[in-house]
């Protein structure tokens, strides 16, 4: 039976509840690790009720938490001399942007955009916000997914403010690739958890610009995220879906790992369950020595 490995201080408390609770109901063992910020040192987890029972080198686990701990854990485990599988579902290279727009830009709602490093972006600033602005603002995210900056909307007023400090808070490298592209005007955001081609659950976790949740999921979003899941190509195993609303038009604006992001409203129950069972399924796979059957295809885009 997987086990799971959760990290405090990372997402919701009102999800983490509810986490907490459907694995309690379930009996399985669980462990708390604290948080620990990129390049400090992580303490040893603790179980949530025998503070003496550890990980066995070889179990099955489930590790919901920051990108930065996932990303540890699946290089080099820093508590065991095995790693733990399946720890976490986080192909790097597929959640790029520049990956699944690639394979994907039938299912974006923003299908004009452009790859830029931080540097081109900083130096040819001009003809960016000329090509790519609406009313003088420019939508800038980086390509991969580990969060070296946050995605935003920036004015062409505020971009040299703007650029300075991502680059003096999160030592952005010049040769860093981003995202660019005109705003767009989102009326809904919802999050969604694919796993095993299947949409599983889902919420939603902001309204016309702001926090705003709820497990009442419109159902044209949830066909949107069941055509990215059933898309012959795919990123992992598990992973989210976030759709969003634009006018009439509904479209995927990205996607993550499903061990590293935050879950809103959506069923922990049906959460547990899926994960749980995926990981079962692949630990025993990888057991047998058998290679795992759920790992993504990564052949030819589909047609845009």
């Amino acid at each position: 039976m997987a086990k799971w490995l959760i990290e405090k201080d990372v997402f919701l408390e009102s999800f983490i509840n509810r986490l907490v609770e459907v694995l309690k109901n379930q009996r399985r063992d669980f462990w708390w690790v604290e948080y620990a910020p990129f390049g400090a040192s992580m303490s040893r987890p603790r179980h949530y009720s025998n503070p003496s029972m550890f990980i066995e080198p070889d179990d099955c686990v489930v590790v919901y938490g920051s990108i930065n701990l996932a990303k540890r854990l699946l290089q080099h485990n820093p508590w065991s001399k095995n790693a733990w599988q399946p720890t976490a579902w986080m192909t790097l290279k597929n959640l790029e942007c520049a990956s699944y727009y690639t394979y994907w830009r039938k299912h974006m709602l923003v299908r004009q955009n452009a790859f830029v490093t931080w540097k081109m972006l900083n130096d040819d600033k001009e003809f960016y916000y000329e090509r790519f602005s609406d009313d003088e603002c420019l939508f800038v995210k980086p390509n991969a997914n580990l969060k070296l900056f946050t995605g935003k909307v920036v004015h062409r007023n505020d971009f040299e403010k703007f650029y300075r400090m991502e680059t003096d808070c999160y030592d952005v490298s010049p040769d860093a690739l981003c995202v660019i592209a005109r705003p767009y005007k989102l009326s809904h955001e919802w999050r969604f958890v694919v796993c095993e081609g299947k949409v599983i659950t889902g919420s939603l976790y902001k309204a016309n610009g702001k926090s705003e949740t709820s497990s009442v999921v419109d159902s044209n979003a949830w066909k949107m995220a069941e055509k990215v899941a059933c898309d012959p190509w795919q990123p992992d195993p598990a992973y989210v879906v976030d759709v969003a609303r634009s006018g009439d038009e509904y479209g995927l604006l990205e996607i993550g790992s499903v061990n590293c992001a935050g879950m809103y409203e959506c069923d922990a129950e049906l959460f547990v369950n899926a994960l749980s069972g995926l990981a079962d399924k692949e630990h025993l796979e990888m057991g047998l020595g058998i290679e795992t059957s759920s790992r993504p295809n990564q052949g030819e885009p589909s047609s845009l």
